[in-house]
């Protein structure tokens, strides 16, 4: 005899109580674990063979799941397993974030100031964690244009689409709309931004100034360990296509300046290059997309990284300048292309 047939043989010799107990938690188990999809009819006298018991505890059973929301009442067709909109899911997020605040609150109570103390990091730690991570992909989707100029945005998307609650996806809404990258229209919605070519210019602006400004640094402090970094970083480029690379050519220019900036030590400048460039970042994004421009800009890390090692400053400086200003001649190009991810200015 099967493990299964054995509980069902000892179902028909519980007490009525315990089969109307057994008979929910059977039933309930079974709708969790999907063996009945949403919209599934559930007949009395077929749960009455399934589960070994009589009418009586399945009714209650079915009653009882009813008024749980499990299942629901349809006229015409009977009772059948609930659906859940996406506004219930997200309310389930929402309960759960609002219990762990209750449950904190009583550990809070009970234990002493040390552990207190430890728990309210721990807590600090793990929202501003979730806080950034979700912040961090919705930037990365709109960068990449995985989400383009004019999707609507809501902190009920974001939560479905990255799998959490509304709290950290309102908290990404309101930081991309102080970058620029959400437009907040009252009494119409949230709205991926266009892209600013004033915006764009400032930008580009503040990026020449610092990489400019960098030369000395770098040439004081950069090693040999760096420069292969850099030469690692663009083989990669020139290969992109032959490698299948997983992650956008943009992610792995962005690495090789970054380890200029590291080989500066002006953690600042790089803060300010890494945080305030997101118009002119969704250019350089477009412009790679175009084969010629990715070789040129290959061609000119190599340039760098040759000017580096000869220590050659008025080369490095010539290059680092006409890399920076070309994406200026690629703006009308791309405007023509993509004309509805620019804003009408």
């Amino acid at each position: 005899m099967s493990n299964q047939e054995i509980s069902k043989y000892d179902a028909l010799n519980q007490p009525a109580e315990n089969k109307q107990q057994q008979a929910y938690q059977q039933i309930k188990q079974d709708i969790l674990n999907n063996t009945y999809p949403e919209g599934t009819v559930m007949v009395e006298r077929k749960l009455c063979d399934i589960y070994h018991v009589s009418r009586s505890p399945i009714r209650n059973a079915l009653q009882q799941l009813t008024h749980e929301g499990l299942l629901s009442f349809v006229p015409g067709k009977g009772t059948v397993v609930a659906s859940f909109t996406t506004e219930d899911i997200l309310e389930v997020y929402d309960l759960i974030e609002l219990l762990q605040v209750y449950a904190v609150a009583a550990f809070l109570n009970k234990y002493n100031d040390l552990a207190v103390d430890a728990m309210e990091i721990a807590l600090r730690n793990m929202e501003k964690s979730l806080n950034e991570d979700t912040y961090e992909k919705l930037k990365y989707d709109i960068m990449n244009f995985k989400l383009v100029p004019g999707d609507s945005i809501s902190a009920q998307k974001i939560a479905v689409r990255y799998n959490v609650s509304r709290t950290p996806a309102r908290e990404a809404i309101v930081n991309l709309e102080k970058e620029g990258l959400l437009k907040i229209i009252p009494q119409s919605g949230t709205y991926v931004a266009s892209i600013n070519c004033r915006r764009f210019e400032q930008e580009w602006f503040v990026r020449k100034s610092l990489e400019v400004g960098m030369v000395d640094p770098v040439f004081e402090h950069v090693s040999n360990e760096m420069l292969d970094k850099m030469e690692e970083l663009n083989s990669r480029l020139i290969n992109y296509d032959k490698c299948n690379e997983k992650v956008p050519r943009i992610e792995i220019d962005n690495a090789f300046h970054e380890l200029i900036y590291e080989s500066s030590g002006e953690q600042l400048a790089a803060n300010i290059i890494k945080m305030q460039m997101s118009h002119y970042n969704r250019i350089r994004f477009l412009a790679e997309l175009n084969s010629s421009i990715s070789v040129k800009t290959n061609e000119e890390h190599e340039m760098l990284i040759d000017a580096i090692r000869k220590k050659d400053k008025r080369m490095y400086l010539r290059v680092i300048k006409g890399h920076i200003n070309r994406i200026f001649n690629e703006i009308d190009k791309l405007r023509i292309i993509y004309p509805d991810y620019f804003e009408n200015n």
